[in-house]
């Protein structure tokens, strides 16, 4: 369900409100058609993940670095991503990239689906997981960030300006 609730986040705002108002069992059907057809079209557009299929990575880079932490024990996938997407976006909302509320908006439909919102380890911890995400560059990370719900986009980030946009100083 973090998978769906992510789909929600970068691409349709209509998926993201379906789960936040409903019982997702309710409306399972409905949420996995939606998240197939959404998740096709965006392959279908960018086979290689040259462009719009790198969206599909939304709170996948602070989550990898959690489920290393755990040893990849402990913390389901769908969990560490619930995690990153909530770290993201709550520092992207700080930095004024990110509609206010929107962290919370993430917050409450993970709580509401028994998914987890934070972890035990620190912030700079989960940070230095990262140095080997495959979405390093020569000069930083790939983030995916949301402006608003169903809406995203990628921000290049310089290793040395990492620490700060998740306000570590």
């Amino acid at each position: 369900l973090a998978e769906a609730i992510k789909m929600g986040c970068i691409k349709s705002k209509s998926l993201f409100e379906k789960i936040e108002n409903n019982n997702a069992v309710d409306v399972i059907d409905e949420i996995i058609y939606e998240c197939d057809a959404l998740k096709a079209r965006v392959v279908e557009n960018d086979e290689k993940e040259h462009g719009e299929r790198a969206l599909l990575n939304f709170g996948h880079t602070c989550g990898h670095a959690i489920e290393k932490l755990y040893n990849y024990e402990t913390v389901s996938h769908g969990e560490a991503v619930g995690i990153g997407m909530v770290m993201i976006t709550r520092a992207s909302e700080k930095l004024g990239i990110t509609e206010k509320g929107t962290t919370d908006r993430i917050i409450k439909v993970l709580e509401k689906n028994n998914l987890k919102t934070y972890d035990t380890h620190s912030d700079k911890e989960i940070i230095s997981a990262m140095s080997a995400d495959k979405k390093r560059t020569k000069t930083g990370i790939k983030f995916v960030m949301i402006d608003k719900i169903g809406s995203s986009f990628i921000n290049p980030i310089k290793y040395e300006d990492i620490n700060k946009t998740f306000g570590i100083n």
